[in-house]
């Protein structure tokens, strides 16, 4: 990434990614919790490259006489898949190995603007564009091209110089990660469309005394297509029916510098169908609450050590769009860290920061799908106690 500034009130950035991933899951004895051995054992692997270039300019100069802030730009990404997938039935002595590739080229522009109408009004407006091209070569219609808009608008008022409150309307839109497409080649077979919707929010942030702020935003949305988890086709489809969506989220904290800080962040949300044949039920996956705690103590001017716990509300499984099964019991997991930025001149601009999460290595339910065979969820236990360890430069 980087960044131009020139004439003071105009700037330029880019930035420029790649990445790539790979995967092998492995299951054999299948059935061994049915008490049939070697029935059934699946060895999938998959690579992932994707590449993204965006450029943006931003001019802050003002307009009119109006304090102004305009930001346009483009972007570019290329993603695609490649994958095997091998099943056999020792039992039977049957076997089937299916290759797969997905690629994926989105080409979009957006534009943003800021203006202040008063010292304590401003509105702001802002539009996305995109194309989107998907070629799926294991899907009977080879793919599918998606154009896609999305809006937004706001109004804001300050009251005051610490506090503001707003007001704002997007419709949006979410394109599947590219390993949420379907590749299996079914009678039905393509590649799963973008999720689409509305979203309002009533807002406001308030800074208290330069070291205490409180923030909290209220919320309701309507999402058509949400991508969900099909168990009979074992892929992701897209709901026929609206989900709606409204909640609250609030958050305080207190930080001083390089002394301590903490933040306590809450949500909570209804998040159910709104038409069809499960109308009223509970949006399979999505948590009634959850609240994230975090406090952190510096050490000395270069180091400080974080902890915090996440709880995530009872959910039920992706796929149980009927709610039949039960809910998924709520957990939470316990973290702890240092970070370090040496203020040494050879050293500086580095940041090196160690976690441990998890660290009570409590197992708990990360993920569960409504089985389609025995009528009750199949969970995944969440990653165990988890080591990381970053690096970071800045210049």
């Amino acid at each position: 990434s980087g960044r131009g500034i020139f004439e003071d009130d105009h700037e330029i950035d880019f930035t420029f990614t790649f990445s790539g991933r790979d995967s092998h899951y492995l299951n054999g004895n299948y059935t061994d919790i049915y008490g049939v051995r070697n029935l059934y054992s699946r060895d999938y692997q998959s690579d992932i490259c994707s590449m993204r270039f965006s450029p943006q300019y931003t001019c802050l100069a003002d307009l009119a006489g109006f304090e102004n802030k305009f930001t346009a730009g483009i972007e570019t990404r290329w993603e695609t898949l490649s994958g095997d997938a091998f099943e056999s039935y020792p039992a039977y002595a049957l076997s089937s190995r299916e290759r797969f590739g997905i690629d994926r080229l989105v080409a979009g522009a957006f534009a943003f603007e800021e203006f202040s109408v008063t010292e304590k009004i401003s509105l702001a407006a802002g539009a996305r564009l995109e194309r989107v091209w998907n070629s799926n070569d294991a899907a009977a219609d080879g793919g599918r091209t998606d154009n896609l808009l999305a809006l937004e608008s706001s109004l804001v008022y300050r009251p005051v110089e610490t506090a503001k409150v707003f007001l704002r309307w997007t419709r949006f839109y979410r394109n599947p990660f590219i390993d949420e497409y379907r590749w299996r080649n079914f009678s039905r077979a393509g590649t799963t469309e973008p999720e689409k919707g509305i979203n309002v929010e009533l807002g406001g942030v308030w800074e208290i005394g330069r070291e205490w702020f409180v923030r909290s935003t209220a919320f309701c949305s309507g999402i058509g297509n949400e991508i969900m988890y099909d168990p009979y086709l074992m892929s992701n489809e897209n709901s026929h029916d609206l989900h709606r969506r409204a909640g609250v989220d609030f958050a305080i904290g207190w930080e001083r510098e390089k002394t301590a800080g903490f933040k306590a962040a809450w949500s909570g949300v209804v998040a159910e169908t709104a038409e069809g044949e499960y109308d009223g039920a509970w949006v399979p996956g999505v948590p009634r609450q959850q609240l994230d705690l975090e406090g952190r103590v510096w050490l000395f001017d270069e180091m400080s050590a974080v902890a915090g716990c996440r709880m995530i509300g009872s959910r039920y499984a992706i796929s149980d769009v009927g709610n039949d099964n039960g809910r998924i019991p709520a957990a939470g997991v316990v973290r702890a860290g240092l970070d370090f930025r040496p203020g040494w001149r050879p050293l500086s601009g580095l940041i090196f920061v160690f976690t441990c999460d998890n660290i009570f290595d409590r197992e708990y339910c990360d993920y569960a799908v409504a089985s389609v065979v025995s009528g009750a969820n199949a969970w995944y236990p969440a990653a165990g106690r988890t080591f990381n360890f970053t690096v970071r430069c800045e210049f």
